[in-house]
């Protein structure tokens, strides 16, 4: 009997030290690394010197009341425009567009670091609220006849917008500045198509957004903030507990914070470095999925080690490989923004669009734009009177239909969704 207990006694002392040891690999987290490749340079820069605070004046300014606001940028686009009504609406703004003026004068943009559990939305709504006050205000000058005042008032949307993306912002922050940028293109087309300047007047604007199309540092920024907020991330989340112990201990083994940062950090390091490559040699990384209900559970009842960290890290994959894709068709726009300026001067000087782009080289534009998906010259089409990209696909379809171009080029400048990016030749 003596000898039966002790050999119960020996098992069950076997089985816990196997526990024990099983539970401490499970639990297991490497160690802390070195990311400070990774750290994000803040500048210390005085309120009055910094342009954001002006811009923030300025949107408040516009947005004091949201209601009547909207229903007055509503009734002022385009098809909609009603010259009293516009003149009250930029009167009445007159301090917030003096107020914007001045932060397009400050040499230096840079946001509040932010905590990614409350991101700062309200100030990208007003951001966008500003940059439609501005569109209606170009739209106003093109009205008057004040051609040159009109494409300044359009370009001065996209410095907005360029100036936040190098603000060192959250990736929310650099999508609404890519957004506020799509607006001024967007405007500044428009007012193209309208204006009675001179070849040699507009061939200027051209030069002038030369340097719009640049920024490869801000998306390196924007991925680099993105990288210290999911660090914090990362860390709350290894905070969260459960009122179930078993829950506790399972999500102790599906969900390692050293690991899962080491993944993110990975994952960045590996973006950054193709920010400067050609679109062919990103297009064919794999990523995970859209982050759908299946994954949220899985993240919630993790099963293999780490397999929680390893589906949130794979996730920003996706959303890094997206921003370098927005970013081309950033550059597109401009591109085709840059072309659709010199085929107006053409067309002025020769009653007609050319059969092909390359009669505009050199007397109307130095040469032709690259369409940064595929390396080639942009396409353009005399019968479709379109300025086009192939799209991240890098197939030739001949450009996109006019449900599609609708979609690419409406008036609030809506551009990451469109297939192959295009722009419309309305004169």
């Amino acid at each position: 009997m003596k000898k039966r207990y002790k050999i119960i006694l020996i098992v069950i002392a076997v089985l816990a030290i196997a526990l024990f040891i099983t539970h401490k690999i499970l639990s297991w987290d490497e160690p802390p690394f070195d990311d400070s490749d990774l750290a994000i340079e803040w500048l210390d820069i005085p309120g009055d010197e910094n342009a954001l605070t002006y811009f923030n004046e300025a949107a408040n300014l516009i947005i004091a009341n949201k209601k009547e606001h909207d229903n007055f940028v509503e009734q002022l686009y385009d098809d909609k425009y009603n010259p009293e009504l516009s003149t009250r609406f930029i009167e009445r703004h007159s301090k917030a567009f003096e107020a914007f003026k001045r932060g397009l004068g400050c040499g230096k943009c840079q946001s509040p670091r932010i905590n990614p559990l409350y991101p700062h939305l309200s100030s990208l709504q007003r951001w966008r609220a500003l940059a439609r006050a501005l569109s209606v205000r170009s739209l106003h000058f093109v009205k008057l006849g004040k051609d040159e005042d009109a494409l300044d008032a359009a370009v001065e949307i996209i410095q907005f917008g360029h100036m936040l993306e190098n603000c060192r912002g959250s990736s929310i922050t650099h999508s609404t500045a890519m957004a506020i940028k799509a607006i001024g293109l967007s405007r500044t087309r428009k007012v193209i198509v309208e204006a009675k300047l001179s070849p040699n007047k507009m061939r200027y604007y051209i030069e002038i957004l030369e340097p719009f199309k640049s920024n490869e540092e801000a998306l390196i920024n924007t991925m680099k903030v993105q990288y210290e907020q999911e660090r914090i991330l990362t860390d709350q989340f290894a905070k969260v507990r459960s009122a179930n112990p078993f829950a506790n201990l399972r999500y102790r083994y599906g969900f390692k914070p050293n690991a899962t940062k080491r993944l993110y950090a990975e994952n960045t390091r590996f973006f950054i470095d193709k920010v400067s490559k050609p679109w062919p040699e990103i297009a064919h990384i794999e990523v995970s999925a859209i982050f759908d209900d299946r994954a949220m559970k899985r993240v919630a009842n993790p099963v293999w080690p780490n397999e929680a960290g390893i589906i949130l890290a794979n996730s920003s994959r996706l959303l890094l490989k997206n921003k370098i894709k927005n970013s081309l068709r950033e550059k597109i726009s401009i591109s085709a923004t840059q072309l659709l300026i010199a085929l107006k001067c053409y067309k002025i000087d020769n009653g007609d669009l050319p059969e092909s782009l390359d009669e505009l080289v050199p007397e109307y534009i130095d040469k032709i734009p690259i369409d940064d998906f595929d390396g080639k010259p942009l396409r353009y089409s005399k019968q479709k009177k379109i300025i086009y990209s192939v799209g991240p696909d890098m197939k030739d379809d001949g450009g996109p239909s006019a449900a599609e171009l609708k979609k690419w080029d409406g008036p609030c400048g809506f551009l990451h969704n469109a297939d192959d990016p295009a722009v419309k030749i309305d004169f």
